[in-house]
Formats: C-alpha cells, structure tokens, sequence
C-alpha cells in the first residue's frame, strides 16, 4: 500500500530543483544550498509545472486509514440473543414433533375405529363493557363501601372491646355474688350530686358520677338485641369508663343516662329500646368509651354524665319496681328533695314526676327585687285540674301574677 509520505519521496527523487545563480535555500529541506538555488520566482514556477504530476498518483493510490472501520449493525445483542432462543426453542418442537409423528406412525392400527369426535362449540368472548359502564360500576362500588365504614367500624370497635371485657372477666377471680341493689359513685369533689334534682335548694357540684345497680347480666339478651354490640354488662363498664375518662368544665350540666337489658334512656325518656337506630348507634359509641355525638353536640362546652347500670333487668321491670318504691315511699311522709340514696340508684328517674312531687320541689315564693314573689301556688294553679264544684279560675288574677313574676316594677307602679 503506497502511502503519501512515499510518493513525496519518489518524487523529490525522480525531479530534482533546477539549479540558479544566487545564493539562497533549497526546496527539498535541506539546511542551506549553494548560491544556484536561491531563485524563488523560478522554483514556484517549476513547481506548478509539476503539480499535476503530484496530484494525479496522490489521488489515484488514495492512503489508507491506520485504524480499519468498523462494521454498523442494526440489531443490537440483546435481540440477537432472543432470536437465537427462540430459534433453538423452534428446533427442538421440531424434534419433538418428528419424534411423535414417527412413533406414530409406527404404531399398529387400531382395532376399531374410533367413534367421531363431538362437535364443541365454544361461545364467543363477550366484548368488554365500556369505559363509562366501568367507571359508574366502580363509583358506586366505592359509594357503597364509604357508606358502610362508619358502621363497620363501630362494630369492629365494639368487638374489640366486648373481647377485652371477656378477656378481663376471664381472668379475674370470681367475685362474690352481688346483692339485689348496690351502689358506688365516683367523685372528684366532696359535694353531694344533688344537681340532678330540678331543686333550687340542690347545690351544683363538678362531681362525675357513676352508679351501678346491678352488676349481674341478665339470664339471656332480648331478640333485639344488636349482635355488635357487647353484654350490656361490657357496655355498662364501658359506660362507666367513659363517665370517669370525661373533664368537664365545673359548671357542666349533668346528663342521668339509664342503661338496661333492652335499651337505654337519656334523662327521664323518652325509653329508646334495642333494634332503633337511635339506641344501637348511641350504645355502639358507648361501647368504644367515646362521648356519643349527641351529647357532643347539645353540650359543646362539655357535659358530665351519672351512668345508672339496671342492665339485669328490662326496662319494664325496672319501672314498675320504681313505682312500687315511690309508692310506698309516698305512704310515709315522704321529704320534699329527694334524697341522696334515691338519686343514686336511679329510681327517681325512671317514675313519672306528679304534680304534688313537683309542687313539693318548687319553691313557695321567690325574692325578686325587693318583692316577695309566689311561686308555688301560681305553679299549682296552672296545674291542676278544677274540682266540679270550685269556682272557674280568674284569668285576669292569673294574667296579673305572670306579670308580676316577669315583670316586678311596672306590676308594683300600676302600669
């Protein structure tokens, strides 16, 4: 391969520079040059006399690059290497397949002919549904979940605890058998809960108060019974754990809450048996040891709650077993306050309030602004049925005691 440093040489050689008559330097590179070479007007002209000579083999012997190209290819190694496999997995179907066809084709007739095949037919893939029918079909499946969270959730809350409380009950001792009625109340003051009791003389106090009135489950649960929720010897527990858990303000009015083997009832009724919603999603959140939403939400600065357990007996044995206390307690004589046992056993609660135990309560006269205002028998008068006999009731005597109750100065001017 003839190279261009190689034609240079062979022509430096073959064409020497022509000889001048001044001093000067050569053309080939030499270091210096006698004085017959040193015309340079003369030599460019030799040398563009003889560029067609250079340039003619230069381009016809092209030199060749040092370094050999390399080669492009369109098919990178990684799917080479694929049709590779797959090429050898072809093949060895292709031996599989030759090797059976020719035991095959080896083997002896058979007896008898075999009976035609069946004819099967197969239904056609149904075609998928659209991409609106999906979405909807998933909006109300995430619809329906979301509705049924809150509820799950409470029954899985009320589950956890109904376990614990059995778990509990499991590994206590067993605990003598309770009498017929006992009470226990938990305070954070010293003062008497008399709050409960619609009595001007009743002192307010800041106590929580629990009270327990029976601490043995009832023989079997009521049909109505909600499955989620736990005995309601657990839920009462649960109750009482909320009551002592509770920080109120001091001034927090008192909510009475009765829980039975049937239902529950909030102050004095109405009676919210078992199966209704607003006892079974009242009781699920009782059962977590959270403060229900409705108590939240009628009492936003805060509430205490007195929890009375008559979870061993229905809500109509407990009525009547409160009836016939009030009724023997009203042969004595009986006080006009209730007193302390009768608040903290509940029974108060579950008797309707008559007139006279309401009279009895209520004040005979109020002292406002310097006058002494009669309270009690305004009250009565307003009350009461008329005998057959007295007289019908004066309205302009009764229309002046109303304003003399509400309106103190214009009822002494005259106005």
């Amino acid at each position: 391969m003839t190279t261009a440093d190689d034609v240079l040489r062979e022509y430096r050689r073959a064409r020497l520079p022509p000889a001048h008559a001044s001093r000067g330097r050569r053309l080939d590179g030499s270091p210096s040059a006698p004085p017959s070479t040193t015309d340079t007007a003369a030599a460019l002209e030799w040398m563009e006399a003889h560029l067609s000579s250079l340039a003619t083999p230069a381009a016809a012997d092209p030199p060749a690059p040092r370094h050999g190209r390399r080669a492009a290819s369109s098919v990178t190694p990684q799917a080479l290497a694929r049709l590779e496999a797959a090429a050898a997995h072809t093949a060895r179907l292709s031996r599989l397949l030759e090797e059976r066809l020719a035991s095959l084709n080896a083997a002896p007739p058979p007896a008898a002919a075999p009976p035609p095949l069946a004819a099967v037919r197969v239904a056609p893939r149904a075609a998928p549904p659209p991409a609106a029918a999906l979405a909807a079909a998933m909006d109300a499946r995430a619809a329906a979940l979301s509705a049924a969270a809150p509820a799950a959730a409470a029954r899985l809350s009320a589950l956890r605890a109904a376990v614990a409380q059995a778990e509990a009950l499991a590994a206590a001792a067993p605990a003598p058998a309770p009498s017929s009625s006992s009470a226990t109340t938990t305070t954070a003051s010293s003062s008497a809960p008399l709050s409960s009791a619609p009595s001007a003389s009743a002192p307010s106090s800041s106590a929580t108060t629990t009270t327990t009135t029976s601490t043995s489950a009832p023989s079997s649960l009521p049909s109505a019974y909600p499955s989620f929720l736990p005995p309601p010897a657990a839920l009462a527990a649960a109750a009482h754990a909320l009551a002592a858990a509770l920080s109120p303000p001091s001034d927090a009015p008192l909510v009475p809450l009765s829980l039975f083997s049937d239902g529950l009832m909030l102050h004095r009724g109405p009676f919210r048996p078992y199966g209704t919603h607003a006892a079974d999603s009242f009781a699920a959140q009782l059962a977590t040891s959270h403060p229900p939403h409705e108590l939240c939400a009628a009492h936003p600065r805060g509430f205490r709650l007195a929890v009375y357990d008559h979870s061993a007996s229905t809500h109509a044995t407990a009525a009547a077993a409160a009836a016939a206390a009030a009724a023997a307690a009203a042969a004595a004589a009986a006080p006009s306050v209730a007193s302390l046992p009768q608040l903290l056993d509940g029974q108060s609660l579950l008797v309707p309030l008559s007139v006279d135990r309401l009279l009895r309560r209520l004040p005979a006269h109020v002292l406002r602004d310097g006058q002494l205002l009669p309270v009690r028998a305004e009250v009565a008068a307003g009350l009461r049925a008329p005998d057959d006999h007295a007289p019908p009731p004066d309205a302009e005597a009764l229309r002046a005691a109303r304003l003399r109750r509400f309106q103190p100065e214009e009822a002494a001017t005259g106005k």
